[in-house]
């Protein structure tokens, strides 16, 4: 029971992982080169799909303008063409815009799970001139960081950014976001008013028509569940995810 309320007290105080004693220094230099390592990759790979994104984007503007000024010496370019243009330099920057965006979210992340998300979530909504509100209940103060296994913290914001996202392109008006942590079980609800694709009722038992489809696969891939309710006004999704992770699993076994 000492050792428990030591893992726990850490948890609360910030810590991410922990080891036992008696330890190995090489293998607890390890596992901290493996973490550093880990979380590089993360924004490597977050600034890596920018780059390739952004760099496609960038030769097809480079491209249509070295043919509009080929050619602006026979005839005037059509207004289609600069619609186009256009069109791709706006791809460009929000691109660049999103990406700059994922990289940070993950030092949020890592710096934070909770107020990271707290703080995603204000910003994403803001972006797009939507109120929003989020609020996180848990057992007792604290117990949040403590119970949710690191990592997890990973999964959990990929759930609830493609959960944005949906609701971002398919919703309207003021959305609330609510967590509540309870023993071993992270539950996520998202209300928000319904567009015109969300009221379609015959997409509810799937969420096809809110693009859910594609978060429900990722829910299940963590052993959770997706459940939607929708009306001609609003709609709500229930998400329930188990919040012990490999690490605590392995531990207990």
């Amino acid at each position: 029971m000492g050792d428990r309320e030591a893992v726990r007290r850490g948890m609360q105080m910030g810590a991410n992982d922990y080891i036992v004693k008696p330890y190995n220094g090489a293998e607890l230099v390890a596992a901290v080169r493996a973490r550093l390592e880990l979380r590089a990759t993360e924004k490597r790979s977050a600034l890596g799909d920018m780059h390739d994104h952004l760099g496609a984007l960038l030769t097809d503007i480079d491209l249509n303008l070295r043919l509009m000024l080929r050619d602006a010496a026979q005839r005037p370019v059509e207004l289609p063409a600069l619609e186009n243009l256009a069109g791709t330099v706006r791809e460009a920057v929000a691109a660049f815009r999103d990406g700059l965006a994922a990289a940070n979210d993950l030092a949020l992340i890592e710096a934070d799970l909770l107020d990271g998300l707290h703080l995603i979530v204000v910003r994403r909504y803001a972006l797009f001139e939507r109120r929003s509100k989020f609020s996180l209940r848990e057992d007792a103060p604290g117990t949040a960081r403590a119970l949710i296994a690191p990592d997890l913290a990973r999964p959990i914001f990929l759930i609830v950014q493609e959960l944005i996202t949906n609701d971002l392109k398919h919703g309207v008006g003021e959305a609330a976001l609510s967590l509540r942590v309870h023993r071993q079980e992270l539950a996520i609800r998202l209300d928000s008013e319904s567009g015109s694709s969300a009221a379609d009722t015959r997409s509810v038992p799937t969420g096809a028509g809110l693009g859910l489809q594609s978060l429900r696969d990722r829910v299940s891939d963590q052993r959770g569940s997706l459940n939607l309710e929708t009306d001609a006004e609003r709609y709500s999704v229930h998400i329930r995810n188990p919040i012990v992770g490999a690490e605590q699993t392995n531990a207990g076994g």
